[in-house]
C-alpha cells in the first residue's frame, strides 16, 4: 500500500526527519550551514503560497538564520511555535487566520511579523501595533525587522523624562511659564486616560503631538 507523499509545508525545515529530531550539529535539512549558538534565529514561517514559502525559507537559510516550517496551517504551527525564537507570519492561511499564532509570540515578547497582502486595517486591536510589511516584500527587509526586534530593547524614557522636553515646547506656543505649566497637566492627565492608543515606540512623539492638539483646541483657556 503506497503511502501519500508528506505535504513539505507540514514539515520541519531544520529537521533530518518526520519524527522531530534535531538536524546534526552544523548541519541543516538543506544542507547549510546552521547558525553558531547566539548567531541565528530560528525563525517559525507560516505561510499558505507554496512558491513563496519555499521561496523565504531557502532566503532565511542564506541569511544565516535557522526555518521552523514552512507551515500551511495554523494548527500545525501552533503545536510546534514554543521551538522558534520569531516569526513570519501570513494572516490569512487557508480557511484560518495567524492571530492565534501571533497572541502567542506577542504574550511572550519574541519577535514576529506578518507578511500579507491584508492592509494594516485587518489587524484587531490587540496586535494593531504589531509590524506588517506588504506582499511581495523583500526577505532582507523581513530578517531586519525580525533581528530589530530581537535586540535588547533600550530603556524607553517614562513620561517624566519627558517633561522637560514638552515643556520647551508648551513655552514656545503660549509664552507664559504658569499656562505652559498648566497645558503640560492637561495633556498628561489626557494621555493616562487614553494611554491603550500610545505606540509602544513613540511616546514622545505622541505626548508632544498631544500637546500641540491641545493647544489648539484649548490654548486660550491656559492663559487665564
Amino acid at each position: 500500500m503506497n503511502r501519500p507523499a508528506p505535504d513539505p509545508l507540514n514539515r520541519l525545515a531544520i529537521e533530518p526527519s518526520s519524527k522531530g529530531l534535531p538536524a546534526p550539529p552544523g548541519e541543516s535539512q538543506s544542507g547549510d550551514a546552521a547558525p553558531r549558538p547566539g548567531e541565528g534565529l530560528r525563525i517559525l514561517v507560516l505561510e499558505g503560497d507554496l512558491l513563496l514559502a519555499g521561496q523565504l525559507a531557502r532566503e532565511i537559510r542564506r541569511s544565516g538564520d535557522m526555518v521552523i516550517g514552512p507551515f500551511s496551517s495554523v494548527g500545525a504551527a501552533l503545536r510546534i511555535e514554543d521551538r522558534a525564537d520569531a516569526a513570519i507570519l501570513d494572516i490569512e492561511v487557508g480557511q484560518e487566520l495567524s492571530f492565534p499564532l501571533a497572541d502567542r509570540f506577542q504574550a511572550r515578547q519574541r519577535p514576529f511579523l506578518f507578511h500579507t497582502g491584508l492592509p494594516a486595517s485587518a489587524l484587531p486591536v490587540r496586535l494593531k501595533h504589531a509590524s506588517l510589511h506588504r506582499k511581495p516584500s523583500p526577505t532582507a527587509d523581513l530578517l531586519a525587522d525580525l533581528h530589530g526586534q530581537a535586540r535588547p530593547a533600550v530603556p524607553l524614557p517614562g513620561p517624566c523624562d519627558l517633561i522637560p522636553q514638552l515643556r520647551v515646547l508648551a513655552c514656545q506656543l503660549v509664552h507664559d511659564s504658569a499656562a505652559a505649566d498648566r497645558l503640560i497637566e492637561a495633556v498628561l492627565v489626557e494621555a493616562i486616560r487614553e494611554v491603550e492608543d500610545c505606540p509602544p515606540h513613540g511616546l514622545s512623539d505622541w505626548l508632544l503631538a498631544r500637546l500641540e492638539y491641545e493647544f489648539c483646541r484649548n490654548g486660550r483657556g491656559y492663559m487665564i
